[in-house]
């Protein structure tokens, strides 16, 4: 037999409203139950640490982000420990492997301590293949050891702008390299950037050439094989390695001709055992 009476209904959907009230209050008690009982099995200097947290995220006159407190416990965690063992998160460990790899992003300059002299454009980099602006050029291709970088910008009307005299005038004029290392710092891979070049001094400012480089990401080959007048590179592309003549992109001192022939090892590193 049907119950039609409207009270009845009432009491129904007001018993039902009451029940879910108790689910959740039970789900909210049976959760904060756990946490702090979970809470109170960590060591006390857990405890401690997380107490710290609480403390400098609620009363510090700077607001302080969990990253920023977790990064700074790693941190001191890791200062304990010798000069060989250090900690990286995800993305810097996989710019550590691929460093093993001779896979790197940028330029592929590097200059002699304290200097604004190249000490090496690495083979297959963007530096190693780039070329002079105009057709009169002092050089027709390719960074080298020796070469100075005086100048540096986002175009070739800049470079007077971001590279700073440090002392001297004319031919004394010395220029400061950190301030290189900071114009060279601000771009990023695909960015072009227009370095002025000397070959005869890192001072100079007239006689230079303007080269354009633009930031890759690229797989360094650490070995030059020279025979017959030739330069080769084992040179990678997209994972696949294969030789390239590179003789255009080496100086007259890399190359030997006849019977004699050569291997020249930048770094016994990455690739470098292929």
């Amino acid at each position: 037999m049907q119950n039609n009476n409207p009270q009845t209904k009432k009491m129904s959907r007001g018993m039902k409203i009451l029940w879910a009230a108790v689910a959740v209050l039970a789900a909210a008690a049976l959760f904060f139950a756990g946490f702090f009982v979970y809470y109170l099995t960590l060591p006390s200097e857990v405890r401690s640490l997380l107490w710290i947290k609480d403390k400098i995220q609620s009363e510090y006159y700077e607001d302080v982000s969990d990253d920023e407190f977790w990064d700074a416990v790693l941190d001191g965690a890791v200062s304990v420990l010798d000069q060989y063992s250090a900690y990286y998160t995800a993305d810097e460990y996989d710019v550590v492997v691929d460093s093993s790899r001779g896979i790197s992003q940028g330029l592929g300059l590097s200059f002699f301590s304290g200097s604004n002299m190249i000490a090496e454009a690495a083979y297959n980099s963007p530096a190693f293949y780039a070329q002079p602006q105009g057709e009169d050029a002092a050089w027709s291709t390719g960074l080298e050891t020796g070469m100075y970088v005086t100048g540096a910008g986002a175009s070739a009307g800049e470079i007077e702008d971001t590279f700073a005299l440090v002392g001297g005038t004319g031919d004394t004029a010395v220029y400061s390299y950190s301030a290189l290392s900071t114009a060279l710092s601000g771009y990023s891979v695909g960015d072009t950037v227009y370095l002025r070049v000397s070959t005869v001094s890192g001072h100079e400012t007239e006689e230079c050439e303007i080269v354009p480089v633009t930031l890759a990401r690229y797989t360094e080959s650490y070995v030059l094989y020279a025979a017959d007048g030739e330069a080769y590179i084992y040179a990678y592309t997209d994972g696949a390695g294969e030789w390239k003549n590179v003789s255009e992109y080496v100086s007259v001192d890399e190359k030997v001709s006849g019977d004699a022939a050569y291997i020249r090892l930048s770094s016994f590193y990455g690739n470098a055992a292929v």
